[in-house]
Protein backbone atom coordinates (compact mmCIF):
# COMPACT_ATOMS: atom_id res chain seq x y z
CA UNK A 1 0.00 0.00 0.00
CA UNK A 2 2.96 2.03 0.55
CA UNK A 3 4.36 1.84 -2.79
CA UNK A 4 0.95 2.49 -4.33
CA UNK A 5 0.83 5.95 -2.69
CA UNK A 6 4.16 6.70 -3.23
CA UNK A 7 3.78 6.12 -6.76
CA UNK A 8 0.67 8.19 -6.64
CA UNK A 9 2.00 11.05 -5.53
CA UNK A 10 5.06 10.78 -7.55
CA UNK A 11 2.23 10.86 -10.60
CA UNK A 12 0.55 14.04 -8.71
CA UNK A 13 4.23 15.55 -8.82
CA UNK A 14 4.36 14.59 -12.67
CA UNK A 15 1.62 16.39 -13.19
CA UNK A 16 1.63 19.02 -11.90
CA UNK A 17 4.91 19.80 -13.05
CA UNK A 18 3.84 19.54 -16.42
CA UNK A 19 0.61 21.89 -15.77
CA UNK A 20 3.01 24.40 -13.72
CA UNK A 21 5.74 24.38 -17.52
CA UNK A 22 2.03 24.84 -19.45
CA UNK A 23 1.00 27.95 -18.00
CA UNK A 24 5.01 29.31 -18.07
CA UNK A 25 4.99 31.99 -20.88
CA UNK A 26 7.77 31.50 -24.19
CA UNK A 27 11.40 32.12 -23.55
CA UNK A 28 12.35 36.05 -23.72
CA UNK A 29 13.99 35.69 -27.20
CA UNK A 30 10.54 33.53 -28.27
CA UNK A 31 7.29 34.37 -29.34
CA UNK A 32 4.41 32.20 -29.31
CA UNK A 33 1.39 31.83 -31.33
CA UNK A 34 -1.24 29.50 -30.18
CA UNK A 35 -4.93 29.17 -30.82
CA UNK A 36 -8.30 27.42 -30.81
CA UNK A 37 -10.77 27.84 -34.28
CA UNK A 38 -13.95 26.08 -34.71
CA UNK A 39 -15.51 24.27 -37.27
CA UNK A 40 -12.41 22.70 -38.13
CA UNK A 41 -10.03 19.40 -37.25
CA UNK A 42 -7.54 18.98 -39.70
CA UNK A 43 -5.63 21.81 -41.86
CA UNK A 44 -2.72 23.66 -42.36
CA UNK A 45 -1.43 27.09 -43.01
CA UNK A 46 1.39 29.55 -42.84
CA UNK A 47 3.58 32.12 -41.14
CA UNK A 48 6.16 34.12 -42.55
CA UNK A 49 7.93 37.52 -41.51
CA UNK A 50 7.26 40.67 -44.06
CA UNK A 51 10.65 41.95 -42.71
CA UNK A 52 12.25 38.71 -44.45
CA UNK A 53 9.84 37.13 -46.84
CA UNK A 54 13.51 35.47 -48.24
CA UNK A 55 13.64 33.61 -45.07
CA UNK A 56 10.66 31.17 -45.85
CA UNK A 57 7.38 30.18 -44.54
CA UNK A 58 7.11 28.00 -41.49
CA UNK A 59 3.54 25.59 -41.40
CA UNK A 60 1.32 25.52 -38.47
CA UNK A 61 -0.69 22.77 -37.62
CA UNK A 62 -4.02 22.73 -36.87
CA UNK A 63 -5.62 19.33 -34.99
CA UNK A 64 -8.87 18.75 -33.90
CA UNK A 65 -9.05 22.73 -34.20
CA UNK A 66 -6.05 23.97 -32.11
CA UNK A 67 -2.03 24.68 -32.90
CA UNK A 68 1.07 25.95 -31.34
CA UNK A 69 3.77 27.19 -32.82
CA UNK A 70 6.96 29.33 -31.58
CA UNK A 71 9.55 31.12 -33.29
CA UNK A 72 12.78 33.07 -32.05
CA UNK A 73 13.15 36.41 -32.78
CA UNK A 74 15.14 39.58 -31.27
CA UNK A 75 12.64 42.65 -31.81
CA UNK A 76 8.98 43.22 -32.19
CA UNK A 77 7.69 41.98 -35.73
CA UNK A 78 4.96 42.10 -38.53
CA UNK A 79 4.21 38.10 -39.38
CA UNK A 80 1.81 36.79 -41.86
CA UNK A 81 -0.80 34.39 -41.54
CA UNK A 82 -1.56 32.91 -45.32
CA UNK A 83 -4.12 30.68 -45.29
CA UNK A 84 -4.84 27.65 -48.02
CA UNK A 85 -7.49 30.50 -50.04
CA UNK A 86 -4.60 32.86 -49.83
CA UNK A 87 -6.62 35.31 -47.82
CA UNK A 88 -3.83 36.70 -45.13
CA UNK A 89 -3.80 37.89 -40.99
CA UNK A 90 -1.12 40.04 -40.27
CA UNK A 91 -0.20 39.91 -36.15
CA UNK A 92 2.34 41.62 -34.02
CA UNK A 93 4.88 39.34 -32.85
CA UNK A 94 7.13 40.30 -29.57
CA UNK A 95 9.71 38.30 -27.78
CA UNK A 96 8.87 36.86 -24.69
CA UNK A 97 5.27 37.35 -25.58
CA UNK A 98 2.17 34.63 -26.32
CA UNK A 99 -0.13 35.85 -29.22
CA UNK A 100 -3.42 34.09 -28.80
CA UNK A 101 -6.39 33.77 -31.45
CA UNK A 102 -9.57 32.39 -31.35
CA UNK A 103 -12.65 32.08 -34.01
CA UNK A 104 -15.22 30.06 -36.52
CA UNK A 105 -12.44 28.54 -39.20
CA UNK A 106 -15.25 30.04 -41.63
CA UNK A 107 -14.92 33.33 -40.50
CA UNK A 108 -11.07 33.40 -40.52
CA UNK A 109 -10.65 36.83 -41.29
CA UNK A 110 -12.95 37.96 -38.23
CA UNK A 111 -10.95 36.12 -35.58
CA UNK A 112 -9.85 37.74 -32.46
CA UNK A 113 -6.07 37.87 -31.98
CA UNK A 114 -4.66 38.60 -28.78
CA UNK A 115 -1.78 39.27 -26.78
CA UNK A 116 -0.37 42.75 -27.07
CA UNK A 117 -2.02 46.20 -27.44
CA UNK A 118 -1.24 46.20 -31.30
CA UNK A 119 -2.93 42.60 -31.96
CA UNK A 120 -6.35 43.97 -29.66
CA UNK A 121 -6.05 47.23 -32.44
CA UNK A 122 -5.61 45.28 -35.00
CA UNK A 123 -8.73 42.88 -34.22
CA UNK A 124 -11.16 45.34 -33.09
CA UNK A 125 -10.60 47.49 -36.89
CA UNK A 126 -10.66 44.00 -38.96
CA UNK A 127 -13.94 43.09 -37.10
CA UNK A 128 -15.42 46.78 -37.23
CA UNK A 129 -14.81 46.99 -41.31
CA UNK A 130 -16.75 43.50 -41.80
CA UNK A 131 -19.78 45.71 -41.13
CA UNK A 132 -19.26 48.69 -43.15
CA UNK A 133 -19.59 49.41 -47.22
CA UNK A 134 -15.63 48.48 -49.11
CA UNK A 135 -15.85 51.86 -49.82
CA UNK A 136 -15.46 52.63 -46.46
CA UNK A 137 -12.19 50.64 -45.91
CA UNK A 138 -9.19 52.77 -47.53
CA UNK A 139 -9.89 56.12 -45.67
CA UNK A 140 -10.34 54.55 -42.52
CA UNK A 141 -7.58 52.16 -42.68
CA UNK A 142 -5.69 55.73 -43.45
CA UNK A 143 -7.09 57.36 -40.26
CA UNK A 144 -6.30 54.34 -38.63
CA UNK A 145 -2.18 54.76 -39.80
CA UNK A 146 -2.33 58.50 -38.98
CA UNK A 147 -3.65 57.72 -35.29
CA UNK A 148 -1.21 54.99 -34.69
CA UNK A 149 1.62 55.70 -36.78
CA UNK A 150 3.87 54.79 -34.29
CA UNK A 151 3.32 51.38 -33.77
CA UNK A 152 3.69 48.06 -35.67
CA UNK A 153 -0.30 47.77 -35.78
CA UNK A 154 -0.24 50.58 -38.40
CA UNK A 155 2.29 49.05 -40.10
CA UNK A 156 0.29 46.06 -40.44
CA UNK A 157 -2.77 47.96 -41.88
CA UNK A 158 -0.95 49.48 -44.76
CA UNK A 159 0.17 46.13 -45.64
CA UNK A 160 -3.33 44.60 -45.05
CA UNK A 161 -5.44 47.77 -47.40
CA UNK A 162 -2.47 49.43 -49.52
CA UNK A 163 0.30 47.36 -49.74
CA UNK A 164 -1.29 44.23 -51.31
CA UNK A 165 -3.28 46.39 -54.53
CA UNK A 166 -1.99 45.26 -57.70
CA UNK A 167 -2.26 49.12 -58.30
CA UNK A 168 -1.14 51.13 -54.95
CA UNK A 169 -3.73 53.94 -54.65
CA UNK A 170 -1.43 56.74 -54.99
CA UNK A 171 -3.63 59.38 -52.98
CA UNK A 172 -2.99 57.10 -49.91
CA UNK A 173 0.50 55.28 -50.87
CA UNK A 174 3.11 57.97 -50.68
CA UNK A 175 1.23 59.97 -48.03
CA UNK A 176 1.13 56.86 -45.45
CA UNK A 177 4.47 55.64 -46.07
CA UNK A 178 6.38 59.56 -44.84
CA UNK A 179 3.78 59.35 -41.83
CA UNK A 180 4.75 55.89 -40.85
CA UNK A 181 8.72 56.53 -41.75
CA UNK A 182 8.96 59.94 -39.77
CA UNK A 183 7.36 57.84 -36.63
CA UNK A 184 8.96 54.98 -37.13
CA UNK A 185 12.45 56.11 -38.80
CA UNK A 186 14.61 52.58 -38.20
CA UNK A 187 12.16 50.77 -39.76
CA UNK A 188 13.52 48.48 -42.10
CA UNK A 189 10.37 47.46 -44.00
CA UNK A 190 8.71 50.93 -44.32
CA UNK A 191 12.13 51.74 -46.28
CA UNK A 192 11.64 48.09 -48.08
CA UNK A 193 7.93 48.91 -48.95
CA UNK A 194 8.59 52.65 -50.03
CA UNK A 195 11.39 51.36 -52.52
CA UNK A 196 8.98 48.31 -54.09
CA UNK A 197 5.42 51.17 -54.09
CA UNK A 198 6.51 54.53 -54.49
CA UNK A 199 7.89 53.65 -58.50
CA UNK A 200 4.46 52.17 -59.35
CA UNK A 201 3.33 56.02 -60.44
CA UNK A 202 6.13 56.10 -62.74
CA UNK A 203 4.69 52.98 -64.69
CA UNK A 204 1.45 52.81 -64.01
CA UNK A 205 -1.43 52.92 -67.12
CA UNK A 206 -1.24 56.26 -68.47
CA UNK A 207 2.46 56.45 -68.07
CA UNK A 208 5.26 55.83 -70.44
CA UNK A 209 7.25 53.18 -70.49
CA UNK A 210 10.20 53.22 -68.89
CA UNK A 211 13.88 52.87 -70.22
CA UNK A 212 14.85 49.15 -70.02
CA UNK A 213 17.83 47.21 -71.30
CA UNK A 214 17.29 43.54 -70.83
CA UNK A 215 19.31 40.58 -71.64
CA UNK A 216 17.25 37.43 -72.34
CA UNK A 217 18.95 33.88 -71.59
CA UNK A 218 19.55 33.62 -75.31
CA UNK A 219 22.40 36.49 -75.35
CA UNK A 220 20.08 38.96 -77.34
CA UNK A 221 19.56 42.44 -75.04
CA UNK A 222 16.20 44.10 -75.42
CA UNK A 223 15.82 47.80 -75.14
CA UNK A 224 12.85 49.60 -75.05
CA UNK A 225 13.97 51.28 -78.59
CA UNK A 226 13.47 47.93 -79.79
CA UNK A 227 9.97 47.88 -78.57
CA UNK A 228 8.48 50.87 -79.94
CA UNK A 229 7.91 49.59 -83.51
CA UNK A 230 4.88 47.69 -82.56
CA UNK A 231 2.59 46.83 -78.80
CA UNK A 232 4.64 45.10 -76.32
CA UNK A 233 3.49 42.66 -73.99
CA UNK A 234 5.79 42.28 -70.74
CA UNK A 235 4.86 39.08 -68.64
CA UNK A 236 6.10 38.96 -65.38
CA UNK A 237 6.62 35.44 -63.62
CA UNK A 238 8.36 32.91 -61.48
CA UNK A 239 8.18 28.90 -61.50
CA UNK A 240 7.60 28.74 -58.02
CA UNK A 241 4.21 30.72 -58.77
CA UNK A 242 1.26 27.98 -59.73
CA UNK A 243 -0.58 30.71 -61.54
CA UNK A 244 2.23 31.43 -64.01
CA UNK A 245 2.54 28.35 -65.77
CA UNK A 246 -0.78 29.21 -67.18
CA UNK A 247 -0.14 32.75 -68.04
CA UNK A 248 2.74 32.04 -70.07
CA UNK A 249 0.93 29.20 -72.09
CA UNK A 250 -1.84 32.58 -73.11
CA UNK A 251 1.35 35.02 -73.68
CA UNK A 252 2.53 32.38 -76.10
CA UNK A 253 -1.13 31.59 -77.46
CA UNK A 254 -1.56 35.51 -78.32
CA UNK A 255 2.20 36.24 -79.82
CA UNK A 256 1.43 33.32 -81.75
CA UNK A 257 -2.16 34.71 -83.05
CA UNK A 258 -0.47 38.02 -83.56
CA UNK A 259 3.05 38.09 -84.64
CA UNK A 260 4.56 40.02 -86.05
CA UNK A 261 2.79 42.98 -85.01
CA UNK A 262 2.72 41.99 -81.34
CA UNK A 263 5.90 41.59 -79.25
CA UNK A 264 6.11 39.19 -76.30
CA UNK A 265 8.94 39.36 -73.71
CA UNK A 266 9.14 37.33 -70.10
CA UNK A 267 10.75 38.13 -67.18
CA UNK A 268 11.22 35.79 -64.64
CA UNK A 269 11.73 36.62 -60.88
CA UNK A 270 13.29 33.28 -59.98
CA UNK A 271 16.49 33.26 -58.30
CA UNK A 272 17.31 29.48 -59.96
CA UNK A 273 17.83 30.32 -63.76
CA UNK A 274 17.48 26.72 -64.21
CA UNK A 275 13.96 26.43 -62.94
CA UNK A 276 13.35 29.33 -64.95
CA UNK A 277 14.49 27.82 -68.67
CA UNK A 278 12.83 24.36 -67.87
CA UNK A 279 9.55 26.22 -67.05
CA UNK A 280 9.74 28.76 -69.97
CA UNK A 281 10.90 25.58 -72.74
CA UNK A 282 7.82 23.72 -71.13
CA UNK A 283 4.84 26.40 -71.33
CA UNK A 284 6.09 29.11 -73.90
CA UNK A 285 9.41 28.14 -75.99
CA UNK A 286 9.39 30.33 -78.82
CA UNK A 287 9.62 33.68 -75.87
CA UNK A 288 12.20 35.53 -74.62
CA UNK A 289 13.39 34.59 -71.15
CA UNK A 290 14.87 37.22 -69.35
CA UNK A 291 16.01 35.92 -65.92
CA UNK A 292 19.10 37.36 -63.73
CA UNK A 293 19.00 35.36 -61.00
CA UNK A 294 18.22 37.43 -57.96
CA UNK A 295 14.29 37.03 -57.95
CA UNK A 296 12.68 40.33 -56.24
CA UNK A 297 15.94 42.10 -55.71
CA UNK A 298 16.61 42.55 -59.86
CA UNK A 299 16.67 46.14 -60.64
CA UNK A 300 13.74 44.95 -63.51
CA UNK A 301 11.37 44.57 -60.34
CA UNK A 302 12.02 48.47 -59.53
CA UNK A 303 12.19 49.66 -63.47
CA UNK A 304 8.54 48.20 -64.01
CA UNK A 305 6.97 48.60 -61.04
CA UNK A 306 6.40 44.63 -60.24
CA UNK A 307 4.40 44.48 -57.11
CA UNK A 308 2.76 41.00 -58.06
CA UNK A 309 3.07 37.86 -59.55
CA UNK A 310 2.18 36.76 -61.83
CA UNK A 311 1.33 39.80 -63.86
CA UNK A 312 1.59 41.69 -66.90
CA UNK A 313 2.27 45.37 -68.74
CA UNK A 314 0.57 46.39 -72.39
CA UNK A 315 2.39 48.66 -74.17
CA UNK A 316 0.93 50.35 -77.21
CA UNK A 317 2.92 51.04 -80.26
CA UNK A 318 3.72 54.38 -79.04
CA UNK A 319 4.95 53.69 -75.56
CA UNK A 320 2.44 54.15 -73.94
CA UNK A 321 1.51 51.82 -70.57
CA UNK A 322 -2.11 50.66 -71.50
CA UNK A 323 -2.81 47.86 -68.79
CA UNK A 324 -1.02 46.27 -65.82
CA UNK A 325 -1.79 42.64 -64.70
CA UNK A 326 -4.12 41.23 -67.17
CA UNK A 327 -4.60 37.98 -67.49
CA UNK A 328 -7.42 35.82 -68.86
CA UNK A 329 -10.27 37.04 -71.09
CA UNK A 330 -8.98 40.60 -70.44
CA UNK A 331 -6.07 39.85 -71.36
CA UNK A 332 -6.91 38.41 -74.30
CA UNK A 333 -9.70 41.27 -75.36
CA UNK A 334 -7.00 44.14 -74.37
CA UNK A 335 -4.70 42.98 -76.93
CA UNK A 336 -7.27 42.00 -79.71
CA UNK A 337 -8.41 45.69 -79.06
CA UNK A 338 -5.15 46.94 -80.45
CA UNK A 339 -5.84 44.63 -83.62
Amino acid sequence: MRNVFGTLRLLAVAIIGAAALAACGPDKDTMRFEGKLQNIRQAEFYIYSEENPAAGFDTIHISNGKFEYEKKIDRPSVLTLLYPNFSKTYIVAEPGATIKMKGDAAKIGEAEITGNEDNKRLTEFRQRMFSQPAANLRPAAAQFIRDNAVTLSATAIFLQVFAELRQPDQRYTAELLQILKSAQPQAQILKDLERRLLPLSKAAEGQSMPSFSLTAASGTTITDNDCRRSPLLLVFWASWNYDSYSLLRQAASLQKRFAPKLQVVTLSFDTDKAAAARQIKDAAPDLPLVCDGKGFSSPHAETFAVNNIPGTMLIDAKGKIIARDLTGKQLDDRVQALF
